[in-house]
């Protein structure tokens, strides 16, 4: 019986937990919780940007002020998206590092409610639909469905691929 169990148990060291742990995020939300956390940092400035180690009511303030006052590098509004974005950044890290939820903590109401209100505003700025870009024309499809095009080309693994993917989405 304990050599059936050894077999069906892996023996796991705490290195193996530690890098399994670090393993579960995808590389974009790793970037985009750094990307977060580093614009919070700046805002705060050098002198305040151990955030961790604040108080939950000063925490909450900083936090209404960052979400009400960011703006894109040249000063423009950010998109709902890109807002959305940073907060899901600096939830998921204060979650993981101080075991705070800005989102559902009742210390943090007035961050939530001036998120909204912000949302809100970018939405009646025009800053809340998505841009999609122009459908590819029926022309360029068929120049590129062209025998002598290899990006169709179903003798190659990535023409292959390609055919399949624009075949499937019509």
């Amino acid at each position: 019986m304990t050599s059936e169990l050894n077999k069906r148990f892996l023996a796991i060291s705490e290195e193996d937990l530690v890098s399994l742990d670090n393993a579960k995020d995808s590389t974009s939300t790793k970037r985009t919780v750094s990307r977060s956390v580093k614009l919070f940092r700046d805002f705060l400035g050098p002198e305040r940007a151990k955030f961790e180690d604040m108080p939950k009511s000063a925490l909450n303030n900083n936090l209404r002020l960052f979400f009400a006052s960011i703006r894109t590098v040249k000063g423009d509004e950010l998109k709902k998206s890109s807002l959305h974005n940073i907060k899901y950044g600096l939830s998921k890290y204060l979650k993981e590092t101080c075991k705070i939820d800005i989102s559902s903590d009742s210390e943090f109401s007035s961050t939530v409610k001036t998120f909204h209100a912000k949302l809100k505003d970018l939405q009646k700025k025009g800053k809340g639909s998505v841009q999609h870009k122009d459908q590819i024309t029926e022309h360029d499809l068929q120049r590129l469905n062209d025998p002598g095009n290899v990006a169709f080309n179903i003798e190659t693994p990535c023409g292959l691929q390609n055919k399949v993917r624009i075949t499937k989405n019509k």
